[in-house]
């Protein structure tokens, strides 16, 4: 194998300010987690460790949330949306990634009342249902977060590969074991922790790379759409076709979504969960619209 390759495994030892730069964010984050974790997991029973229950606040909360929904597929997925489908499938994207977080503070608060010692979705499910119900909800939720941790480090990956001409493999485990180092360790709590140093550096690069952009485009950011391709701004039957299926398959999936519902049982309290479940729909919808320009 020919490790001088811009592709292949070893290439990190070229040592590209990319790779560099993707080399410190982990270990720092790992870090910083691995403290945290450190300083917390003595005192947790497992309780804490699966929900961190009633600790936090409206500001933690929206700031967990929104690091939890905008993942690595934001770089992805909705400029794809935008480019295939248009308007309309940004419009269903927007409002499929938005409307769960309106959803769960109906659901949740109830589940809260209603078994408040539960940790997890299935163990509500099951109290109220039984035990083959049970096994369903577990089964369907470790296949869809199966699913959704597949799609985060393959894309994290890619992106790896196309900035620091990174191997796939050499990409994706890096940032799982980096994050395995800390979330494994700590639970819940250091996760959260974790998603509040991230969301910051994710909405300054999202705004410094939308202004860059911008001013590349010589504030006409839509002009070359129209002109290339003008019916990518119309509102087509295929977009809202798209916009549909986006909208129910989004809002369906993510119900089952367990790192949500440790979030619905960390909030300190219902009033808690119904203002940072809603401030982070509205924050995440406003975030996919200048990711979906990149389209």
């Amino acid at each position: 194998m020919d490790h001088s390759a811009p592709g292949g495994l070893f290439s990190i030892a070229g040592f590209s300010l990319a790779g560099i730069a993707a080399i410190g964010t982990c270990v720092l984050f790992a870090a910083i987690g691995v403290w945290h974790a450190r300083r917390h997991s003595r005192r947790q029973d497992l309780d804490d460790y699966l929900t961190a229950r009633a600790s936090i606040g409206t500001g933690v909360s929206v700031a967990t949330l929104v690091a939890t929904l905008a993942g690595t597929w934001i770089l992805a997925s909705p400029p794809q949306i935008a480019f295939y489908f248009g308007a309309a499938g940004v419009v269903g994207y927007c409002v499929g990634q938005a409307l769960p977080m309106f959803v769960y503070p109906l659901v949740g608060n109830r589940v809260r009342r209603e078994y408040p010692r539960a940790s997890t979705l299935s163990d509500a499910v099951g109290t109220r249902y039984g035990a083959p119900v049970r096994a369903l909800v577990s089964l369907v939720g470790m296949f869809y977060m199966g699913v959704y941790l597949s799609v985060e480090l393959t894309t994290i990956a890619q992106n790896l590969q196309v900035v620091a001409h990174w191997d796939l493999l050499a990409g994706a485990i890096l940032v799982a074991v980096c994050t395995i180092a800390y979330a494994a360790w700590g639970g819940v709590r250091t996760a959260i922790f974790a998603d509040r140093i991230q969301v910051g550096l994710i909405v300054v690069l999202l705004a410094v790379i939308t202004v860059l952009v911008w001013q590349g485009l010589a504030g006409k950011p839509l002009a070359g759409v129209r002109a290339a391709q003008p019916e990518l701004l119309e509102f087509s039957s295929a977009g809202w076709e798209m916009a549909g299926c986006l909208i129910i398959g989004i809002v369906a999936s993510n119900l089952f979504d367990n790192s949500f519902w440790a979030r619905i049982f960390a909030c300190r309290n219902e009033a808690v969960v119904r203002r940072s479940f809603t401030l982070a729909g509205i924050s995440i919808g406003l975030l996919l619209i200048p990711a979906s320009l990149f389209g």
